[in-house]
């Protein structure tokens, strides 16, 4: 009845008195041996096939530790068996202990076996993106049931659900590489890479034709030029997307409206950085109005040449021209001396031409007559006398 060591003696005795005796001793054990299992710890996470449980136990009269059925070794208290984790997921190590009396208790740990590395999927940016910005938020998804933290490029991301999160800094002006790298709870990780190019120049654009300046009178106009930028994306003028070839840029301009126009060339690149050139042009769609003043329609002369004066009402007066004499031109008068070739009639034409190309002409009609009059049959004749005071003639 006493726990621990109990001695047990037997007397036979016979019918002539003579005795034996001899005395046993037998241990009474009725405490539960008590094992702690110390690693792995419940719950965790692991790689590998198989897993050493380690812990300490307490009986003084220990028969045998198994964990899973593998016969662990004993030192001291303590205990460790190497046993399979045999299913992809959750693994239960139970360690039995037991004592010579035939106690025994068991104790478990939950271990969940994960091989299987994560998946990362960048969603933002896009690979080969380029920004003018010195840092770029990442965005993706990770695959993975057991996930326990994503880096990108060593910044540690923020986790919702299987999305993740983090800005990173863009040192190098040119091509940045940046590395996504998930990791699970196993200690298995996955990654994946994309390039982002960092551009913070912006593009040089010039206009080479028209020059500043130019007339026109067309409703249209060919913008041509160059660019100076390595990651061009697009070159407009005045919102009409341009024609790119090589480092030339050419467009057609709508013109609407008289006078000034503004004609802006916007490049911008892949990163959106974007240069402007313009210049002012003007549209004149309006002829020239003449008024010849001299000489009057229809006038004679004798002379072999006639001098021509008149008005001119144009902006922007290029030249005035009768017939092919160049007129001189102050403020809106004009004057020109030309020959009159023809005996009879001469046709004067003014023409007036401004910058933008319109013209107008106007006419004149002047007769040149330089035969004097001729005067015949006339009588009384040459040296006659006559008597009376007058004479019809």
């Amino acid at each position: 009845s006493t726990e621990g060591n109990n001695t047990i003696t037997v007397t036979a005795t016979d019918k002539a008195a003579n005795q034996q005796q001899t005395a046993v001793t037998v241990v009474r054990d009725t405490t539960t041996p008590v094992a702690s299992i110390s690693a792995p710890t419940d719950g965790s996470f692991t790689n590998q096939t198989s897993a050493t449980v380690e812990g300490t136990f307490t009986e003084a009269n220990l028969s045998a530790i198994t964990v899973n059925g593998v016969a662990a070794t004993v030192s001291g208290n303590t205990f460790s068996a190497s046993v399979p984790l045999n299913i992809e997921g959750e693994n239960t190590l139970a360690v039995n202990i037991s004592d010579l009396a035939g106690n025994s208790a068991t104790s478990q740990v939950s271990v969940t076996r994960d091989t299987t590395n994560p998946v990362a999927t960048v969603t933002a940016p896009t690979d080969g993106t380029f920004t003018n910005q010195t840092t770029m938020t990442v965005t993706g998804q990770i695959t993975e049931a057991n996930l326990e933290q994503v880096a990108v490029n060593g910044v540690t991301a923020t986790l919702t659900g299987n999305e993740f999160s983090a800005t990173v800094p863009l040192n190098n002006e040119g091509a940045n590489n940046i590395s996504v790298v998930a990791t699970d709870k196993a200690g298995n990780s996955g990654s994946t890479q994309i390039s982002v190019s960092r551009d913070t120049t912006s593009p040089v654009v010039t206009i080479n034709s028209p020059v500043a300046g130019a007339y026109t009178n067309s409703s249209s106009i060919a913008v041509s030029g160059q660019f100076t930028e390595t990651n061009i994306g697009s070159i407009a003028i005045n919102g009409v997307t341009a024609t790119l070839t090589g480092n030339t840029f050419v467009a057609t301009i709508p013109l609407s409206g008289e006078g000034n126009v503004t004609l802006t060339a916007t490049a911008t690149d892949l990163a959106n950085n974007t240069g402007t050139d313009e210049l002012t042009i003007v549209r004149d769609t309006t002829n020239p109005v003449i008024t010849i003043n001299t000489p009057a329609e229809g006038s004679f002369t004798n002379a072999t040449s006639t001098t021509v004066t008149g008005e001119v009402t144009e902006s922007h007066l290029a030249s005035v021209e009768v017939n092919g004499v160049t007129a001189t031109v102050s403020g809106n008068t004009f004057t020109a001396s030309v020959p009159l070739n023809t005996e009879g009639e001469n046709t004067l034409t003014v023409l007036a031409a401004d910058l933008a190309g319109n013209s107008s002409s106007q006419t004149r009609m002047v007769r040149r007559d330089t035969t004097p009059p001729a005067i015949s049959n006339v009588a009384p004749a040459n040296s006659t006398w006559h008597q009376t005071s007058s004479l019809t003639i």
